[in-house]
């Protein structure tokens, strides 16, 4: 399932910007930053604030399409997200990120689609990538109302995935067993988990730069959708990431790294037996083809077959002579 996952949660928020006019519009925007913008209908109001490694397309965006100021901030997308709360807390300023509840009611418009895209059949399984888990809570809350509304019969599972290098909620949910418990989660845990990652100095580290994110603002909400959709969480690595990617090249679509971490957990699931084969299962894809090329490019030219996925496909060298490239050609044909 291929769906505009970031359109439908930022077309809702800029709605509601427009009708109560606030000034300035606050966006940590991956990977590492952060936008900020004044009337939007203005060229040049716009100040993007990346951090020491900011990809090609998000700076492209905030400088060229959007005219933007950009700042730049020592720090991953953690502590950029931390300076935006804190900028929308003390400025006159609007946060656009996923702790926006309105950002939060467009991307459950996805799950709507996906309803209507198989006639309204409810699909045994929802796999989605892990990082701020805005996407999840969003997941979990619009399937909680439709249950409750008497649209759907039942909840399909939820099946989170993340990134080895940034696998904060599997390691809350396996590991440390924290629970939504009816909503009486425990905050203070997911605050003394945080600085325990804080002092030691433990960063999100993957090539899936959308789920590069080690402390989750929507922790407490990713609990509540794992409960209401009685989920799991996996962990895949960048090596099945990449390979699964070019997988869904190969069949003519393309996405992201971390949209790839969908179809990597559906496989390890299968492997599982935890998802049989007969199972319906919507995997989202979460972004464009187009974002973070430096990996595809790296893992085309440099990667391996990790055995699952599609392998890596290498150009092949020919010199600049017409019956070489013609012999290449039926070498491969």
């Amino acid at each position: 399932v291929i769906l505009p996952v970031a359109s439908r949660g930022m077309t809702a928020i800029s709605r509601f910007q427009r009708l109560t006019q606030w000034p300035w519009i606050v966006l940590a925007l991956l990977p590492f930053a952060a936008i900020i913008l004044r009337a939007p209908d203005a060229p040049g109001q716009w100040l993007a604030a990346p951090g020491p490694a900011p990809g090609l397309l998000p700076l492209g965006a905030a400088i060229g399409v959007l005219c933007a100021l950009t700042l730049q901030i020592a720090g991953d997308f953690d502590a950029c997200m931390k300076r935006a709360v804190e900028c929308a807390q003390k400025l006159d300023v609007y946060l656009m990120n996923s702790l926006n509840p309105f950002r939060l009611e467009g991307q459950k418009t996805i799950m709507f689609r996906i309803l209507e895209g198989l006639d309204w059949q409810v699909p045994d399984w929802i796999i989605v990538p892990g990082g701020n888990l805005g996407n999840s809570s969003a997941f979990g809350k619009a399937f909680m109302e439709l249950h409750a509304l008497g649209l759907i019969p039942h909840i399909p599972r939820i099946a989170i995935i993340n990134a080895a290098g940034a696998s904060t909620l599997d390691d809350a949910w396996n590991n440390r067993k924290m629970r939504w418990n009816d909503g009486k989660f425990d905050s203070q845990g997911i605050c003394e988990y945080f600085d325990e990652l804080d002092a030691a100095h433990k960063k999100a580290k993957t090539v899936a730069s959308a789920i590069e994110i080690g402390r989750p603002v929507n922790l407490a909400k990713g609990l509540r959708t794992l409960d209401v959709m009685n989920g799991i969480v996996r962990t895949v690595t960048d090596d099945e990431i990449l390979a699964c990617k070019a997988m869904v090249g190969r069949y003519g679509y393309g996405c992201e790294p971390a949209s790839a971490a969908s179809l990597a957990g559906l496989i390890h699931l299968r492997e599982e037996g935890m998802i049989g084969p007969d199972d319906k299962v919507a995997c989202v894809l979460t972004g464009h083809a187009l974002k973070d090329p430096d990996a595809t490019v790296n893992y085309h030219m440099k990667g391996s077959d990790q055995g699952i996925g599609s392998p890596p496909n290498q150009p092949v060298q020919v010199a600049d002579d017409f019956e070489a490239i013609k012999a290449a050609i039926a070498a491969t044909a």
